[in-house]
């Protein structure tokens, strides 16, 4: 008896996981209905294997949207962070007349007929 490989294909997108169908390799032996009989005596192997292929993708699809969730958490926690952090910089920060002579910011020196003075 002939040996003949089954091929499984299958893609993970965030929007869908795709499960191509199975594919039976060309048999060595010449035999037309040895691909018949071969996917009728193995039928529950080829169940077998679409449903792990299936679970594979789902659950890298699970966790690729997890993933992709944890990110965008991080990500606005890191905007609340700095966000939080440059408001309570500008709050260390003299503005108005507290600040002059304090070198926090250099003053500014006045316009006069266009040129600095």
């Amino acid at each position: 008896m002939s040996c003949l490989r089954v091929s499984l294909r299958y893609s993970v997108t965030p929007e869908k996981v795709h499960i191509g169908r199975p594919t039976i390799a060309e048999p060595v032996s010449t035999d037309p209905l040895l691909p018949v009989a071969y996917e009728r005596e193995h039928r529950q192997e080829l169940h077998a294997r679409l449903r792990n292929a299936a679970a594979r993708a789902h659950y890298a699809r699970h966790t690729w949207t997890r993933v992709l969730q944890e990110g965008e958490a991080q990500q606005q926690v890191n905007l609340t962070q700095s966000a939080a952090a440059a408001t309570s910089f500008c709050d260390l920060q003299p503005f108005g007349r507290e600040s002059r002579g304090s070198g926090a910011f250099p003053k500014q020196k006045k316009l006069v007929s266009g040129r600095r003075s």
